[in-house]
């Protein structure tokens, strides 16, 4: 088996998982645990990452270990402060913590905060994914979206994170879908509806009124205008495009520019989709080769202090 070339911790709100990363960033093995940040007791934390590592630690004592995501948040295992952009592996690494844990030093990686006018946000774990896409640069600033509950959007100029930006797109979509007004139409989940989709992608791309057009959805259906088994579909491409508006009129892509999109399955899948219908350029990458990477950037050089 080739040797790693350190042990990558990715730990989320929900989900704690853990990989052994060889030194070109291919995974030679995964486990995963129901032990998020926020679903268990910060008391149990450190027992939970010594579960999961215990038996990699065993084989191979001296690779670092390198954790991203929530553990560094103020209900993870050490609060890490954020830092700020423009930011690159440098930068990053120099905002890591190490903390001693079962007899393991674990490297936490700050989050990022990106502060523009009386505006402020925050990143934890994507910074990682972001430093770790494999983007030509060489003509100019890279857009990176991350799909997700979160949805994160994101400059790239010379290898270092200079722009960001968070939609609740995932957020507001499942809390709609199934706790508000949508809620006593839908039928049994469908399959995909590209047409109903795509329509819908447009009008979130040309929305004056987000608030109106959700409930559009609503009265589309119960005037008989459409089907209510196309609900999921309508309201996820009218979201979709209406954060594409957004990041076009925030200048996080160029008109007729290129977004990589770094995620995996059907998200992914549409929000490629949408990115075209608005005449950009997309393509797609899974998001663990890139988290990979990223750990192996940041833990390229000498381990910080622990404390």
């Amino acid at each position: 088996m080739t040797d790693p070339a350190l042990l990558g911790v990715d730990w989320g709100s929900s989900r704690l998982r853990g990989y052994v990363v060889a030194a070109d960033g291919r995974i030679l093995e995964a486990a995963e645990s129901d032990t998020g940040v926020l679903t268990a007791e910060r008391s149990d934390l450190a027992d939970a990452l010594v579960a999961l590592l215990g038996g990699w630690r065993a084989r191979w004592p001296d690779v670092p270990i390198v954790a991203s995501g929530m553990v560094g948040s103020r209900t993870g295992l050490r609060e890490v402060p954020y830092v700020s952009t423009p930011a690159g592996v440098s930068e990053v690494r120099s905002g890591m913590q190490v903390v001693a844990i079962g007899g393991m030093r674990v490297a936490i990686v700050p989050g990022l905060v990106h502060r523009t006018g009386g505006s402020v946000d925050v990143i934890r774990g994507e910074e990682t994914i972001l430093l770790g896409c494999p983007v030509d640069v060489a003509t100019g600033v890279a857009a990176i979206v991350l799909p997700g509950t979160h949805s994160k959007w994101a400059q790239i100029d010379e290898s270092v994170i200079t722009d960001f930006c968070t939609f609740a797109t995932g957020e507001f979509f499942d809390s709609m879908l199934h706790s508000g007004s949508l809620r006593d139409l839908l039928e049994a989940e469908p399959d995909h509806d590209p047409g109903a989709f795509r329509e819908s992608v447009f009008r979130g791309l040309e929305s004056q009124g987000l608030l109106h057009d959700y409930f559009g959805v609503r009265a589309q259906v119960v005037t008989g205008a459409t089907a209510a088994w196309g609900i999921p579909s309508r309201l996820s491409g009218l979201l979709i495009g209406y954060e594409l508006a957004e990041a076009l009129r925030r200048g996080l892509v160029a008109p007729k520019g290129s977004v990589a999109v770094v995620g995996d399955g059907a998200l992914a899948d549409r929000y490629r989709e949408a990115i075209e219908i608005a005449g950009l350029t997309a393509t797609v990458a899974p998001a663990v080769p890139c988290l990979a990477r990223g750990w192996l950037l940041l833990a390229g050089a000498s381990q910080p202090k622990a404390s």
